[in-house]
């Protein structure tokens, strides 16, 4: 699997990497200008067959998560419909995720 600089990584060949990383840099752009108040500091997406992973790293996580998750599954939702593909997110941070 590669990894680049840009958080992006995908298992892929050349010539759909290139279209996958367009991809990658418009959904992010459009991720930042939606949650800006959310005081993202860096959004990495990982590829893996039909699946998309997005982690966004978030100065207030409450934001995007919203009243018992309404905000989250919203977003999965919206960015599902604009890449076509399952979108699971992951909690990342410096604390684990209470179980």
């Amino acid at each position: 699997m590669a990894t680049t600089s840009r958080g992006s990584r995908a298992g892929t060949p050349i010539a759909i990497t290139a279209a996958l990383l367009h991809e990658d840099v418009k959904l992010r752009k459009e991720l930042k200008e939606k949650l800006k108040s959310a005081g993202i500091s860096s959004i990495d997406i990982e590829r893996a067959a039909n699946k998309l992973i997005v982690r966004i790293y978030t100065a207030r996580p409450g934001i995007i998560i919203g009243r018992k998750g309404a905000e989250i599954d919203k977003l999965k939702q919206d960015v599902s419909k604009r890449t076509k593909r399952e979108v699971q997110h992951r909690h990342s941070g410096s604390a684990p995720p209470r179980t």
